[in-house]
């Protein structure tokens, strides 16, 4: 008993020692070295634990990260929208636009709804890397009155036609963080005339 005592100094020292300088919970008892590793290992336990916990909500928040796919929303030039108006992403004010503008919505993976105050909304799919462009336009169909604004998801090379000329929002009128402050698309390389692909 009283060698084992004496090495018990030693022991600590040399766990001491291999960790971190962290303070490592034992008391003396009349079970001595017994008593010390059941804390100290009830310390590793939940260090353990609470480090596997952060590196899954880092992944789970990373994985998030990758899967979000770019809404883009536009308006013409040809519309009457000529003052800011606001827009809605499933119920919540994310941007404003007007016309000859447009926007881009970091949107999950999932059926969305883009809306406005007093046009028709629409339901749009997003899936993982392939991204979506809504329209606005006005129409009143065979109503009578003035037009009401109507959102239309279009074609991936419709879009990029509809969007040659359009400028990006102002900084401001960017609302959520889920619409990036600026165009984060890169511009297309400048050619010389004539030059071909």
């Amino acid at each position: 008993m009283t060698s084992t005592n004496g090495s018990f100094p030693r022991l600590v020292g040399y766990f001491q020692f291999l960790t971190p300088p962290v303070s490592i919970p034992y008391w003396r008892h009349e079970s001595g070295l017994g008593c010390s590793v059941a804390g100290m290992a009830r310390f590793w336990t939940r260090t353990s634990a609470a480090i596997i916990v952060a590196l899954s909500m880092a992944f789970v928040a990373s994985t998030g990260e990758q899967n979000l796919t770019q809404v883009y929303v536009y308006v013409q030039h040809e519309t009457p929208a000529r003052s800011w108006f606001p827009v809605w992403f499933d119920g919540a004010l994310v941007a404003k636009i007007k016309r000859g503008r447009f926007f881009v919505i970091d949107a999950s993976p999932g059926r969305h709804m883009v809306s406005e105050e007093k046009g028709v909304p629409v339901f749009i799919d997003v899936r993982a890397g392939k991204e979506v462009f809504v329209r606005l336009e006005w129409r009143n169909g065979e109503l009578p009155g003035p037009a009401l604004p109507v959102w239309d998801i279009v074609s991936q090379a419709t879009a990029h036609n509809d969007m040659l000329l359009l400028a990006y929002i102002d900084a401001d009128k960017a609302i959520s963080k889920s619409v990036p402050k600026a165009d984060s698309r890169k511009p297309p390389p400048l050619r010389r005339r004539g030059e071909s692909d």
